[in-house]
């Protein structure tokens, strides 16, 4: 995946408005759109393929990715089982470099330590009555979680950690990591 940022402004700091969990059907596609709000996507399992902006994206099992708004979306293949939480959300542009947000277009997670923040912010959403503070704050929780990646890793290093959590029961050494 590609090093792309987005810069956001940070008032309104961005706005959680729908999430959900998604599997796709075996001969589904991702949908034809253009949208005014942002997608937040964990890929949970399998691939998501889609077209963003003449560009073809997959995102893969332990990745994470931000669909940018007012792009036109598209498929050109099936994603046969994908599954994966979504967070749609509302925020601007800017070309302000002393106040802004950047985050990264994409990096990986680890879904065992992810994925109770993701469950609870969607359950917090589909509870009944909302409370929308309690939403929009764990909205911003997950979303520092991006943040503080970006300004703590260099590639390199998110490489590392990426590699590091999916051989964890192997036995790595230094010279595997060199490698």
């Amino acid at each position: 995946m590609n090093t792309d940022y987005i810069f956001l402004n940070p008032a309104p700091m961005p706005y959680l408005t729908d999430c959900d969990y998604k599997k796709f059907e075996p001969n589904e596609y991702h949908i034809s759109r253009i949208v005014d709000f942002f997608v937040l996507i964990f890929m949970l399992r399998g691939s998501l393929h889609f077209i963003e902006d003449d560009v073809s994206v997959s995102v893969q099992e332990g990745e994470w990715y931000i669909q940018r708004k007012n792009l036109l979306q598209d498929a050109d293949r099936p994603s046969p089982g994908a599954e994966y939480y979504y967070f749609h959300f509302k925020a601007d542009y800017t070309q302000d470099l002393l106040h802004r947000i950047k985050l990264p277009i994409c990096g990986t997670f680890s879904a065992p330590l992810l994925l109770p923040s993701l469950k609870k912010l969607c359950s917090l959403f589909h509870q009944a009555p909302q409370n929308p503070f309690d939403i929009q704050s764990e909205f911003l929780r997950l979303s520092n979680t991006l943040y503080e990646q970006e300004s703590a890793y260099t590639f390199l290093t998110s490489s590392v950690m990426h590699f590091l959590t999916e051989h964890a029961s192997e036995s790595v050494t230094a010279q595997t990591l060199t490698e």
